[in-house]
Protein backbone atom coordinates (compact mmCIF):
# COMPACT_ATOMS: atom_id res chain seq x y z
CA UNK A 1 0.00 0.00 0.00
CA UNK A 2 2.99 2.32 1.21
CA UNK A 3 4.17 1.82 -2.20
CA UNK A 4 0.62 2.82 -4.21
CA UNK A 5 0.32 5.99 -2.38
CA UNK A 6 3.57 6.79 -3.66
CA UNK A 7 3.53 6.36 -6.94
CA UNK A 8 -0.26 7.75 -7.42
CA UNK A 9 1.59 11.12 -5.23
CA UNK A 10 4.37 11.01 -8.25
CA UNK A 11 1.65 10.71 -11.07
CA UNK A 12 -0.32 13.26 -9.64
CA UNK A 13 3.04 15.79 -9.45
CA UNK A 14 4.11 14.71 -12.91
CA UNK A 15 1.31 16.93 -13.94
CA UNK A 16 3.22 20.25 -13.20
CA UNK A 17 6.74 18.50 -12.06
CA UNK A 18 9.37 16.58 -14.04
CA UNK A 19 11.21 14.35 -11.28
CA UNK A 20 13.82 16.31 -9.35
CA UNK A 21 17.22 16.20 -10.87
CA UNK A 22 18.56 14.79 -7.50
CA UNK A 23 17.98 10.77 -6.05
CA UNK A 24 18.28 12.43 -2.43
CA UNK A 25 14.86 14.88 -3.71
CA UNK A 26 11.56 13.98 -3.50
CA UNK A 27 8.49 15.06 -4.66
CA UNK A 28 5.13 14.64 -3.61
CA UNK A 29 1.38 16.50 -3.82
CA UNK A 30 -1.94 17.18 -3.00
CA UNK A 31 -4.85 19.23 -4.50
CA UNK A 32 -3.02 22.58 -4.41
CA UNK A 33 0.40 22.58 -3.22
CA UNK A 34 3.56 20.08 -4.33
CA UNK A 35 5.78 19.32 -1.00
CA UNK A 36 9.69 19.01 -2.68
CA UNK A 37 11.88 17.14 0.51
CA UNK A 38 15.78 16.87 0.28
CA UNK A 39 18.22 14.94 2.21
CA UNK A 40 20.82 16.95 1.09
CA UNK A 41 22.62 20.13 2.22
CA UNK A 42 23.16 20.68 -1.85
CA UNK A 43 21.96 22.49 -4.37
CA UNK A 44 18.68 21.09 -6.98
CA UNK A 45 16.94 21.67 -9.69
CA UNK A 46 13.26 21.09 -10.51
CA UNK A 47 11.85 21.84 -13.90
CA UNK A 48 8.61 22.25 -14.99
CA UNK A 49 6.63 19.29 -17.09
CA UNK A 50 5.53 21.88 -19.61
CA UNK A 51 7.30 23.34 -22.17
CA UNK A 52 7.18 25.84 -24.87
CA UNK A 53 8.92 26.05 -28.29
CA UNK A 54 11.46 28.99 -28.65
CA UNK A 55 11.24 31.30 -31.22
CA UNK A 56 14.17 34.11 -31.98
CA UNK A 57 13.42 37.10 -29.20
CA UNK A 58 10.96 35.83 -27.09
CA UNK A 59 10.83 36.43 -23.53
CA UNK A 60 9.01 33.82 -20.71
CA UNK A 61 7.16 34.68 -17.53
CA UNK A 62 7.43 32.21 -14.66
CA UNK A 63 5.16 33.24 -12.15
CA UNK A 64 5.43 30.68 -8.64
CA UNK A 65 4.70 30.47 -5.06
CA UNK A 66 6.95 29.42 -2.66
CA UNK A 67 7.85 28.50 0.85
CA UNK A 68 10.55 27.57 2.29
CA UNK A 69 11.46 26.10 5.68
CA UNK A 70 14.86 27.53 7.65
CA UNK A 71 16.60 25.43 6.12
CA UNK A 72 16.22 26.22 1.93
CA UNK A 73 16.26 28.44 -0.30
CA UNK A 74 14.91 28.14 -3.84
CA UNK A 75 14.29 30.69 -6.79
CA UNK A 76 12.75 30.18 -10.31
CA UNK A 77 14.49 30.48 -13.41
CA UNK A 78 14.29 29.70 -17.19
CA UNK A 79 16.03 26.82 -18.40
CA UNK A 80 16.85 26.58 -22.13
CA UNK A 81 17.52 23.35 -24.48
CA UNK A 82 19.20 23.39 -27.95
CA UNK A 83 17.40 21.06 -30.97
CA UNK A 84 19.21 18.14 -29.78
CA UNK A 85 18.34 18.47 -25.85
CA UNK A 86 21.25 19.86 -24.39
CA UNK A 87 21.04 22.72 -21.90
CA UNK A 88 22.81 25.69 -22.92
CA UNK A 89 24.38 27.22 -20.14
CA UNK A 90 23.87 31.21 -19.85
CA UNK A 91 23.94 33.80 -16.72
CA UNK A 92 21.00 34.40 -15.01
CA UNK A 93 19.15 37.67 -15.15
CA UNK A 94 18.47 37.36 -11.66
CA UNK A 95 20.25 36.39 -8.22
CA UNK A 96 18.36 34.74 -5.43
CA UNK A 97 17.28 37.28 -2.67
CA UNK A 98 18.65 36.13 1.12
CA UNK A 99 15.76 33.81 2.62
CA UNK A 100 14.41 36.13 5.19
CA UNK A 101 11.07 34.75 5.82
CA UNK A 102 9.19 30.86 6.10
CA UNK A 103 5.88 32.73 4.46
CA UNK A 104 4.50 31.99 1.55
CA UNK A 105 6.62 34.55 -1.24
CA UNK A 106 5.04 34.81 -5.09
CA UNK A 107 7.07 35.14 -7.28
CA UNK A 108 6.47 36.72 -11.12
CA UNK A 109 9.62 36.79 -13.43
CA UNK A 110 10.72 37.35 -16.66
CA UNK A 111 13.20 36.12 -18.63
CA UNK A 112 14.36 36.48 -22.06
CA UNK A 113 15.36 32.90 -24.11
CA UNK A 114 19.06 32.05 -24.28
CA UNK A 115 20.09 32.43 -28.06
CA UNK A 116 20.19 29.26 -30.17
CA UNK A 117 17.16 27.73 -28.15
CA UNK A 118 14.71 25.14 -29.13
CA UNK A 119 12.64 24.90 -26.34
CA UNK A 120 12.39 26.12 -22.74
CA UNK A 121 10.88 25.02 -19.02
CA UNK A 122 10.66 26.69 -15.84
CA UNK A 123 12.95 25.51 -13.61
CA UNK A 124 13.02 26.11 -9.72
CA UNK A 125 16.61 25.81 -8.17
CA UNK A 126 16.89 24.84 -4.35
CA UNK A 127 19.51 24.07 -1.62
CA UNK A 128 19.19 23.02 1.55
CA UNK A 129 18.32 19.93 3.64
CA UNK A 130 14.77 20.64 4.44
CA UNK A 131 11.69 20.88 2.31
CA UNK A 132 9.67 23.73 0.24
CA UNK A 133 6.35 23.33 -0.66
CA UNK A 134 5.75 25.28 -4.60
CA UNK A 135 1.93 26.78 -5.47
CA UNK A 136 0.33 28.05 -8.50
CA UNK A 137 2.65 27.76 -12.03
CA UNK A 138 2.07 30.07 -14.59
CA UNK A 139 4.61 29.59 -16.95
CA UNK A 140 3.72 31.19 -20.20
CA UNK A 141 5.57 33.67 -23.11
CA UNK A 142 4.78 37.09 -22.87
CA UNK A 143 5.80 40.17 -25.00
CA UNK A 144 8.15 42.38 -23.02
CA UNK A 145 9.39 46.13 -24.52
CA UNK A 146 12.42 45.56 -22.79
CA UNK A 147 13.22 49.43 -23.65
CA UNK A 148 10.89 50.38 -21.68
CA UNK A 149 10.23 47.77 -18.76
CA UNK A 150 14.14 47.08 -17.78
CA UNK A 151 12.60 43.70 -16.73
CA UNK A 152 15.86 41.71 -17.40
CA UNK A 153 18.35 43.76 -15.84
CA UNK A 154 19.80 42.49 -12.53
CA UNK A 155 18.83 44.84 -9.68
CA UNK A 156 21.18 45.00 -6.20
CA UNK A 157 19.40 45.40 -3.59
CA UNK A 158 20.35 49.13 -1.64
CA UNK A 159 20.47 47.51 1.52
CA UNK A 160 23.55 45.51 -0.10
CA UNK A 161 25.40 48.33 -1.69
CA UNK A 162 28.45 49.32 0.16
CA UNK A 163 30.98 52.04 0.01
CA UNK A 164 31.22 55.56 -1.58
CA UNK A 165 28.07 55.72 -4.46
CA UNK A 166 28.40 58.44 -6.63
CA UNK A 167 24.80 59.00 -8.54
CA UNK A 168 25.40 58.89 -12.66
CA UNK A 169 22.69 61.65 -12.95
CA UNK A 170 24.83 64.23 -11.37
CA UNK A 171 28.38 63.87 -12.56
CA UNK A 172 27.89 63.70 -16.15
CA UNK A 173 29.58 66.57 -18.44
CA UNK A 174 28.41 66.75 -21.58
CA UNK A 175 24.70 67.28 -20.24
CA UNK A 176 24.01 67.93 -24.08
CA UNK A 177 23.63 64.17 -24.27
CA UNK A 178 20.92 63.95 -21.76
CA UNK A 179 17.49 64.41 -21.20
CA UNK A 180 13.87 64.00 -19.17
CA UNK A 181 12.09 62.82 -22.42
CA UNK A 182 12.47 59.14 -22.65
CA UNK A 183 12.01 58.58 -26.39
CA UNK A 184 13.89 55.78 -28.18
CA UNK A 185 15.89 56.70 -31.16
CA UNK A 186 16.82 60.34 -30.29
CA UNK A 187 20.17 59.42 -29.58
CA UNK A 188 20.20 60.63 -26.03
CA UNK A 189 20.60 59.29 -22.52
CA UNK A 190 17.01 59.34 -20.54
CA UNK A 191 16.63 60.20 -16.71
CA UNK A 192 14.62 57.93 -15.48
CA UNK A 193 12.87 58.47 -12.18
CA UNK A 194 11.52 56.52 -9.60
CA UNK A 195 9.84 56.59 -6.02
CA UNK A 196 11.75 54.22 -4.04
CA UNK A 197 9.29 55.19 -1.68
CA UNK A 198 6.29 54.48 -3.15
CA UNK A 199 8.51 51.02 -4.13
CA UNK A 200 9.28 50.40 -0.31
CA UNK A 201 6.14 50.82 0.68
CA UNK A 202 4.13 47.39 2.29
CA UNK A 203 1.71 45.68 0.26
CA UNK A 204 -1.25 45.78 2.11
CA UNK A 205 -1.77 42.67 1.48
CA UNK A 206 0.94 40.87 2.84
CA UNK A 207 1.47 39.46 6.65
CA UNK A 208 4.66 39.48 6.97
CA UNK A 209 5.30 43.48 5.72
CA UNK A 210 8.66 43.32 6.74
CA UNK A 211 10.07 41.33 3.52
CA UNK A 212 7.32 42.09 1.04
CA UNK A 213 8.84 44.74 -1.15
CA UNK A 214 12.28 43.15 -1.09
CA UNK A 215 10.64 40.01 -3.28
CA UNK A 216 9.37 41.94 -6.22
CA UNK A 217 12.18 40.79 -9.09
CA UNK A 218 11.01 43.01 -11.91
CA UNK A 219 10.76 46.79 -9.23
CA UNK A 220 13.96 48.67 -9.90
CA UNK A 221 15.17 49.80 -7.04
CA UNK A 222 17.63 52.64 -8.99
CA UNK A 223 20.01 54.03 -6.58
CA UNK A 224 18.78 57.72 -5.40
CA UNK A 225 15.98 56.87 -7.12
CA UNK A 226 17.46 58.13 -10.66
CA UNK A 227 18.94 55.94 -13.98
CA UNK A 228 20.43 56.92 -17.40
CA UNK A 229 19.09 55.20 -20.21
CA UNK A 230 20.48 54.86 -23.21
CA UNK A 231 18.64 53.97 -26.84
CA UNK A 232 18.28 50.68 -28.06
CA UNK A 233 21.12 49.31 -29.21
CA UNK A 234 20.58 47.90 -32.54
CA UNK A 235 23.52 46.86 -34.31
CA UNK A 236 27.12 46.74 -32.77
CA UNK A 237 29.58 49.90 -33.49
CA UNK A 238 33.16 50.62 -32.36
CA UNK A 239 33.22 52.87 -29.12
CA UNK A 240 33.47 56.03 -29.69
CA UNK A 241 34.30 59.31 -27.63
CA UNK A 242 31.83 61.61 -29.68
CA UNK A 243 28.77 59.48 -28.15
CA UNK A 244 30.05 58.44 -24.70
CA UNK A 245 28.46 59.80 -21.83
CA UNK A 246 31.64 61.81 -20.03
CA UNK A 247 31.24 61.20 -16.16
CA UNK A 248 33.36 62.73 -13.55
CA UNK A 249 33.09 63.54 -10.07
CA UNK A 250 35.04 64.11 -7.04
CA UNK A 251 36.20 62.18 -3.49
CA UNK A 252 39.00 62.05 -1.37
CA UNK A 253 42.16 61.63 -3.13
CA UNK A 254 43.67 58.05 -2.75
CA UNK A 255 43.14 54.50 -4.60
CA UNK A 256 39.53 52.85 -4.68
CA UNK A 257 38.28 50.09 -5.66
CA UNK A 258 35.67 50.57 -8.50
CA UNK A 259 32.78 48.98 -9.51
CA UNK A 260 29.59 50.53 -11.55
CA UNK A 261 26.49 48.94 -11.72
CA UNK A 262 24.94 45.97 -13.95
CA UNK A 263 24.68 47.84 -17.15
CA UNK A 264 22.05 45.37 -18.23
CA UNK A 265 23.73 44.37 -21.37
CA UNK A 266 27.24 44.70 -22.91
CA UNK A 267 28.73 48.64 -22.34
CA UNK A 268 31.48 49.59 -23.26
CA UNK A 269 33.66 51.60 -20.57
CA UNK A 270 36.84 53.70 -20.45
CA UNK A 271 38.95 54.88 -17.80
CA UNK A 272 41.46 57.29 -19.17
CA UNK A 273 39.56 58.23 -22.70
CA UNK A 274 41.69 56.18 -24.67
CA UNK A 275 41.06 52.85 -24.51
CA UNK A 276 37.97 51.09 -23.93
CA UNK A 277 36.96 47.46 -22.18
CA UNK A 278 33.66 45.97 -22.67
CA UNK A 279 31.79 44.67 -19.78
CA UNK A 280 28.64 42.29 -19.95
CA UNK A 281 25.23 42.52 -18.41
CA UNK A 282 24.10 40.55 -15.52
CA UNK A 283 26.18 41.62 -12.73
CA UNK A 284 28.23 44.68 -11.45
CA UNK A 285 30.83 45.80 -13.78
CA UNK A 286 34.08 45.50 -11.65
CA UNK A 287 36.33 48.61 -13.03
CA UNK A 288 39.31 47.37 -10.95
CA UNK A 289 41.73 50.04 -8.82
CA UNK A 290 41.70 53.65 -9.42
CA UNK A 291 44.25 55.81 -8.05
CA UNK A 292 42.59 58.77 -7.99
CA UNK A 293 45.57 60.98 -6.34
CA UNK A 294 44.04 64.07 -7.40
CA UNK A 295 40.64 63.19 -6.02
CA UNK A 296 38.74 62.68 -9.21
CA UNK A 297 36.98 59.57 -10.65
CA UNK A 298 36.40 60.21 -14.63
CA UNK A 299 35.08 57.89 -17.06
CA UNK A 300 33.19 57.57 -20.53
CA UNK A 301 30.32 55.11 -21.19
CA UNK A 302 29.02 54.02 -24.35
CA UNK A 303 26.06 51.80 -25.14
CA UNK A 304 27.82 50.37 -29.01
CA UNK A 305 27.19 46.41 -28.41
CA UNK A 306 23.79 44.54 -29.56
CA UNK A 307 22.64 42.79 -27.05
CA UNK A 308 22.58 38.57 -27.82
CA UNK A 309 19.35 38.00 -26.02
CA UNK A 310 17.13 40.78 -26.45
CA UNK A 311 17.95 44.27 -28.40
CA UNK A 312 17.74 47.48 -25.32
CA UNK A 313 19.02 49.86 -23.68
CA UNK A 314 21.87 50.28 -21.71
CA UNK A 315 21.36 51.33 -18.08
CA UNK A 316 24.13 53.80 -16.23
CA UNK A 317 22.70 53.82 -12.27
CA UNK A 318 25.89 54.52 -10.05
CA UNK A 319 29.77 53.80 -9.45
CA UNK A 320 30.77 52.51 -6.30
CA UNK A 321 33.91 53.51 -5.15
CA UNK A 322 35.78 51.17 -1.77
CA UNK A 323 38.88 52.64 -0.24
CA UNK A 324 41.76 49.90 -0.62
CA UNK A 325 45.29 50.18 -0.54
CA UNK A 326 48.43 48.36 -1.64
CA UNK A 327 49.51 45.69 0.00
CA UNK A 328 52.48 46.75 0.84
CA UNK A 329 51.39 49.75 2.17
CA UNK A 330 49.01 48.09 4.65
CA UNK A 331 51.32 45.90 6.30
CA UNK A 332 53.21 49.35 7.53
CA UNK A 333 49.73 50.34 8.82
CA UNK A 334 49.62 47.10 10.86
CA UNK A 335 52.64 46.97 11.99
CA UNK A 336 52.70 50.19 13.20
CA UNK A 337 49.29 50.03 15.10
CA UNK A 338 50.70 46.93 16.68
CA UNK A 339 52.25 47.51 20.12
CA UNK A 340 54.29 45.02 21.69
CA UNK A 341 55.37 45.72 25.32
CA UNK A 342 59.16 44.96 26.20
CA UNK A 343 59.25 42.13 28.52
CA UNK A 344 59.24 42.34 32.12
CA UNK A 345 62.30 41.15 34.10
CA UNK A 346 60.87 40.98 37.11
CA UNK A 347 57.03 41.37 39.01
CA UNK A 348 56.52 43.99 41.56
CA UNK A 349 56.06 41.27 44.38
CA UNK A 350 58.16 38.38 45.18
CA UNK A 351 55.25 36.78 47.20
CA UNK A 352 51.74 37.16 46.85
CA UNK A 353 49.15 34.63 48.99
CA UNK A 354 45.25 33.66 47.92
CA UNK A 355 43.22 31.67 49.47
CA UNK A 356 40.83 29.72 47.29
CA UNK A 357 38.10 26.79 48.18
CA UNK A 358 36.15 24.52 46.13
CA UNK A 359 33.44 21.90 46.94
CA UNK A 360 31.60 19.43 45.22
CA UNK A 361 29.83 16.34 45.79
CA UNK A 362 32.11 12.70 46.88
CA UNK A 363 31.72 10.10 43.96
CA UNK A 364 34.12 6.86 43.92
CA UNK A 365 35.73 7.51 40.17
CA UNK A 366 36.74 10.91 41.15
CA UNK A 367 40.43 10.04 42.34
CA UNK A 368 42.46 12.14 40.33
CA UNK A 369 39.90 14.85 39.02
CA UNK A 370 41.20 17.95 37.14
CA UNK A 371 39.66 21.11 39.15
CA UNK A 372 40.93 24.56 37.50
CA UNK A 373 41.30 28.17 39.52
CA UNK A 374 41.18 31.61 37.37
CA UNK A 375 42.98 34.18 39.83
CA UNK A 376 42.94 37.94 38.37
CA UNK A 377 46.47 39.45 39.00
CA UNK A 378 46.95 43.13 39.83
CA UNK A 379 48.72 45.06 36.94
CA UNK A 380 53.24 44.17 37.08
CA UNK A 381 52.91 41.82 40.18
CA UNK A 382 53.61 38.66 37.95
CA UNK A 383 55.67 38.37 34.84
CA UNK A 384 54.76 34.72 33.85
CA UNK A 385 52.73 31.77 34.66
CA UNK A 386 55.26 30.10 35.70
CA UNK A 387 56.42 31.76 39.30
CA UNK A 388 52.99 30.31 40.58
CA UNK A 389 51.66 27.24 42.42
CA UNK A 390 49.13 25.94 44.55
CA UNK A 391 49.68 24.76 48.54
CA UNK A 392 47.20 21.90 50.07
CA UNK A 393 45.65 22.43 53.95
CA UNK A 394 49.39 21.11 55.61
CA UNK A 395 50.94 24.00 52.91
CA UNK A 396 52.28 21.70 50.18
CA UNK A 397 52.77 22.21 47.01
CA UNK A 398 50.96 20.41 44.63
CA UNK A 399 51.79 20.25 40.75
CA UNK A 400 50.10 22.63 38.45
CA UNK A 401 49.56 23.44 35.04
CA UNK A 402 49.57 27.33 34.84
CA UNK A 403 48.69 29.68 31.65
CA UNK A 404 47.82 33.02 30.69
CA UNK A 405 44.44 34.10 29.73
CA UNK A 406 44.72 37.64 29.25
CA UNK A 407 47.56 40.12 29.76
CA UNK A 408 47.83 43.96 30.95
CA UNK A 409 49.98 46.27 28.27
CA UNK A 410 53.09 46.03 29.72
CA UNK A 411 52.94 42.53 29.29
CA UNK A 412 52.74 41.03 32.84
CA UNK A 413 50.04 38.29 33.69
CA UNK A 414 46.21 40.00 33.51
CA UNK A 415 44.35 36.31 34.55
CA UNK A 416 46.31 33.25 35.22
CA UNK A 417 44.52 29.82 35.13
CA UNK A 418 45.97 27.05 37.42
CA UNK A 419 44.79 23.72 36.73
CA UNK A 420 45.47 20.67 39.07
CA UNK A 421 43.76 17.88 40.37
CA UNK A 422 41.97 16.48 43.74
CA UNK A 423 40.57 13.25 45.18
CA UNK A 424 36.89 13.96 45.10
CA UNK A 425 36.77 10.28 46.07
CA UNK A 426 37.57 11.15 49.59
CA UNK A 427 36.99 14.75 50.18
CA UNK A 428 34.27 16.90 48.13
CA UNK A 429 35.87 20.07 49.01
CA UNK A 430 39.48 21.58 50.27
CA UNK A 431 40.62 25.12 51.03
CA UNK A 432 43.88 25.83 48.92
CA UNK A 433 46.34 28.86 48.54
CA UNK A 434 47.45 30.25 45.85
CA UNK A 435 51.16 31.80 45.65
CA UNK A 436 52.99 33.61 43.04
CA UNK A 437 55.74 36.17 42.56
CA UNK A 438 59.22 36.77 41.60
CA UNK A 439 60.68 33.72 43.93
CA UNK A 440 57.94 31.12 43.65
CA UNK A 441 58.76 28.04 42.18
CA UNK A 442 56.28 25.50 41.23
CA UNK A 443 57.26 21.80 41.66
CA UNK A 444 57.58 19.86 38.52
CA UNK A 445 54.94 18.40 36.76
CA UNK A 446 54.20 14.25 36.36
CA UNK A 447 55.42 14.42 33.10
CA UNK A 448 59.05 15.31 34.78
CA UNK A 449 59.06 12.38 36.78
CA UNK A 450 58.59 8.30 36.36
CA UNK A 451 55.33 7.46 34.48
CA UNK A 452 54.77 4.44 37.24
CA UNK A 453 55.17 6.41 39.80
CA UNK A 454 52.61 8.96 38.71
CA UNK A 455 49.79 10.27 39.97
CA UNK A 456 49.57 13.45 37.49
CA UNK A 457 48.67 14.02 33.78
CA UNK A 458 49.70 16.42 31.91
CA UNK A 459 46.11 19.19 31.33
CA UNK A 460 45.56 17.57 27.79
CA UNK A 461 45.31 13.78 29.27
CA UNK A 462 43.53 15.39 32.33
CA UNK A 463 40.35 15.93 30.10
CA UNK A 464 40.91 12.44 28.03
CA UNK A 465 40.29 10.68 31.88
CA UNK A 466 38.15 12.36 32.68
CA UNK A 467 35.65 11.75 29.52
CA UNK A 468 37.14 7.75 29.92
CA UNK A 469 36.02 8.09 33.46
CA UNK A 470 32.38 9.48 33.23
CA UNK A 471 31.67 7.42 30.04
Amino acid sequence: MRYLLALASLTLSAAEWRPPSSPDVALSADEKTWLVSSKTEGAFTLESAASHPVRAGESYAVNLRIRVDIHTKAIPELACYDADGNELKWSSSYTAPATSTTNWQEYRRVFAATPGAATVRARVRGSGKGALWLADLDFRPVTVDTYQTGALISQIHPRNRAGLILESNLGVVNRELITDNDRDGDGKWAVIRVDLDKLSEPPKDRVDWRTGFAFQPNALYWSDGAVLKSDSVTADRAPDFQKALHFRMAAHPGPYQATMNDPGRAVAVSLDGKTWRRFEGGQEAALGTIAMADGVFEMWVDACYRDAVSMGPVYFDYVRLMPTDKAPSASRLFDAAAKRPTPLARGTVDERKLRVSFSAPRFAHGTHWPVRVGVPIPRGELVSPDHATILDASGASIPTQNRTLATWPDGSVKWLFLDFQHDFATSGGAEHTVVYGNRVQPPPCASQRSRAASTWTPARSVFAFRKRDSA
